[in-house]
């Protein structure tokens, strides 16, 4: 989990660029890949797709992914390190997302869009 979080924290603040990075959404996922807690990276890609079919802006389809994940993992493991792990992964999420976050998020209905023409074609 620490060498995980290194390697999110390096693409983040990167020293070489200056202490800025990417988005670390590719790396979040590769770490959660790479440990063995296969359940977090479940929880994280299940509240990501309820975030992409729900809400309209992207950073904040990153947060409830990364959110829903700490949520899952406090309320199976409570206090361990892999709490606190997503703790740090939502955390650095929330400081490279913020400028896009600043704005509240809005319902985007793309699952009643697609509801509503299924429903038009038969």
């Amino acid at each position: 989990l620490a060498i995980g979080l290194s390697a999110i924290l390096g693409h983040a603040f990167s020293p070489i660029l200056r202490w800025h990075g990417g988005k670390v959404i590719g790396v979040t996922f590769g770490v959660l890949i790479a440990i063995p807690q296969h359940d977090i990276l479940l929880a994280f890609v299940i509240f990501l797709i309820l975030g992409f079919l729900f809400i309209e802006i992207d950073a904040w389809t990153v947060m409830c992914a990364a959110a829903g994940a700490f949520a899952y993992v406090v309320i199976t493991k409570g206090a361990s390190p892999e709490a606190l792990f997503m703790l740090c992964v939502t955390g650095v999420l929330f400081i490279k997302h913020f400028a896009s976050l600043q704005t509240l998020p809005r319902h985007k209905g793309r699952l009643l869009n697609w509801l509503q023409s299924r429903r038009r074609e038969v």
